[in-house]
């Protein structure tokens, strides 16, 4: 009876022990609420719920296992079930997102004839658009925005920008299609757009895309990142146009060259004076004629600064206009203070070259 009484004292103390801690009270209770709430979300999820509702329904399940983790703590049942329900609202989120990447991956559209951003990346701007603004309203239980804002942008952003580079890499191969079909019937097929036909059109046109995907997305804080990303990118392509434009004229008028050669005696400070002038590769009547042409060949053409008009964003066009003028300029100027400085060994440099650099700058619109 002793022995009995005792076991009988204990369990109760253990009983109520139990009883006196409030979250394992709640969690008894809410834990028959776990199996139908599990099958409710599951029902939905077989639904196959947009991307939309799938990222709104991972990031609120979120919220409520972190909110009831703080109640009735982190090992709590009713805790396990919703965070097995948000990984799999997350889960229906990211293969949604990665079956229309991939889709868009493999077939990406070809280039629009005016090189014009396609309708996908619209479509992929309006949909981390809306993604954002879901998640910008979001908190969980200790007031903190979601952390996974950058992740969730890449993984709609990064098909879309791989297509584009892949549409971009299409005018090149369009190009030699056209050429061989031409070369292949011996007449002329279907012309390709005209835009297609600029040097620059590749670059262009994945320009007028990234442009695209950044003037909406500017008033999203967290989408700053990325945009940083974006403007890189154009630079880059930017500096690219420059350079494959201005490096053609500068070496179709022999510029270049001369230009080239300078920088290698100028690095080379053992040289003696006079040593350039002494080059025949940089005689004076040489780098005068170059210099001449170069004017020449600008004051010709009724364009002397591509337009670069498949570039469909004015302020982007501008800078490249001006960089453009300022790469001719720099390389004219270089040659020219070179030929008359004096310990190059040039004479009456001045009388071999028609024109000073303000003349080649008033041919160029003064940029």
């Amino acid at each position: 009876l002793e022995g009995g009484a005792g076991a009988g004292a204990k369990d109760g103390g253990e009983e109520d022990d139990e009883l006196a801690d409030p979250s394992q009270v709640l969690d008894r209770i809410l834990d028959g609420v776990c199996r139908p709430f599990k099958v409710r979300v599951e029902q939905v999820l077989s639904a196959s719920p947009g991307v939309l509702a799938a990222f709104k329904l991972a990031n609120l399940l979120s919220f409520y296992r972190n909110t009831l983790a703080n109640i009735v703590g982190p090992e709590a049942a009713l805790v396990s079930t919703v965070e097995e329900c948000r990984g799999a609202a997350r889960g229906s989120f990211d293969d949604q997102v990665h079956q229309r990447g991939e889709r868009l991956r493999k077939t990406p559209p070809p280039p629009t004839d005016t090189l014009s951003p396609p309708p996908f990346v619209a479509e992929g701007v309006q949909r981390i658009i809306e993604l954002l603004e879901a998640q910008a309203g979001l908190i969980d239980s200790e007031g903190a925005a979601p952390d996974d804002t950058a992740a969730v942008m890449a993984s709609v952003m990064d098909p879309v920008l791989t297509a584009c580079e892949r549409g971009a890499d299409m005018i090149a191969e369009m190009a030699a299609a056209h050429a061989e079909a031409v070369a292949t019937t011996g007449t002329e097929v279907a012309p390709r757009p005209a835009a297609h036909t600029a040097p620059w059109a590749r670059d262009a046109y994945l320009i007028n895309c990234l442009q695209a995907i950044q003037q909406p997305l500017r008033q999203f804080p967290a989408a700053v990142p990325l945009l940083e990303d974006l403007s890189q990118r154009v630079s880059e392509l930017t500096d690219a146009i420059v350079a494959d434009a201005s490096g053609r004229l500068l070496a179709g008028t022999g510029v270049a060259e001369v230009q080239e050669l300078i920088a290698l005696y100028q690095g080379q400070h053992a040289q003696g004076a006079g040593a350039m002038a002494a080059d025949p590769a940089l005689a004076l009547n040489v780098v005068g004629a170059a210099l001449d042409k170069l004017v020449d060949v600008v004051s010709a053409t009724s364009e002397p600064i591509p337009s670069f008009d498949e570039v469909q964003v004015p302020r982007v066009r501008i800078e490249l206009r001006s960089a453009y003028t300022s790469k001719i300029i720099e390389a004219y100027t270089l040659v020219y203070m070179a030929v008359l400085n004096p310990t190059n060994g040039y004479r009456n440099a001045k009388q071999a070259i028609r024109h000073g650099p303000n003349a080649l700058s008033t041919i160029l619109g003064g940029l």
